[in-house]
């Protein structure tokens, strides 16, 4: 364990308005006494000072504080993240807040949550689902061709370019012009042009009842632009 000496773990102390008043130091986790810049005795080790905590009553404040944030800088946060703060109102950091995460989803979480990096089931669904992709997956089939694991939509940009059609449709159903639960559709077959596979413009924001809908009238072979207009002319809300 690294050893600090008095003298350096006072020059410390003072740095931040804080004065030491232990005569020793035997390693850098031992409680030391000290008065806070609040003014507040206290005990705190080396080394939890020095990555910025101070008296327990400073945390609490600073806490506290945090808590009392804004709607507005709660929502600059979820923006930050690539989502939508839904909420209006904001009280503290373990409230439900409604927001649509950034694959389209409309879900609620707390703030907390928010920024320990959690979003939306789908999207907790989807990392795993990542992190287990390739020859570590207890699944993974060492048998079956590139052409096969294409079928399952694991190349490269993919998740990338799901997310920027849904940001360019706004997060809503171009047919029905309804969020929830949404689909990324390739207007021409995924299957049968691969070029355009990660073309954003070969891509269109569906709800799933809508992009089911098309496939009972096309299969995703057959899948084209022209048989996409018929099913825009036909199934369209009016705006």
């Amino acid at each position: 364990m690294r050893k600090v000496t008095i003298e350096a773990a006072r020059t410390l102390f003072a740095s931040r308005g804080c004065r030491l008043t232990s005569d020793s130091i035997n390693n850098v986790r031992e409680s030391l006494s000290f008065v806070c810049v609040c003014g507040r005795s206290a005990q705190i080790s080396y080394d939890k000072f020095r990555r910025g905590q101070l008296c327990g009553g400073c945390r609490w404040e600073r806490g506290s504080s945090k808590q009392r944030r804004t709607i507005d800088s709660v929502r600059e946060t979820f923006a930050l993240g690539g989502c939508e703060l839904l909420s209006s109102e904001y009280s503290s950091n373990k409230q439900k807040l409604s927001f649509r995460c950034s694959c389209g989803n409309v879900t609620a979480i707390s703030l907390a949550k928010f920024q320990a990096g959690q979003r939306c089931q789908s999207c907790k669904d989807r990392r795993i689902s990542e992190k287990l992709t390739g020859p570590n997956n207890p699944s993974w089939k060492p048998e079956l061709t590139e052409a096969d694991r294409v079928k399952e939509r694991t190349i490269p940009g993919y998740d990338e370019w799901r997310r920027s059609v849904f940001r360019r449709d706004g997060y809503i159903c171009v047919i029905c012009g309804h969020g929830g639960r949404l689909n990324a559709h390739h207007i021409e077959s995924y299957a049968r042009v691969p070029e355009k596979r990660t073309d954003v413009t070969n891509g269109v924001t569906l709800c799933e009842d809508c992009h089911n809908e098309y496939h009972r009238k096309v299969s995703h072979n057959d899948a084209d632009m022209e048989s996409f207009e018929y099913f825009l002319t036909d199934y369209r809300e009016p705006r």
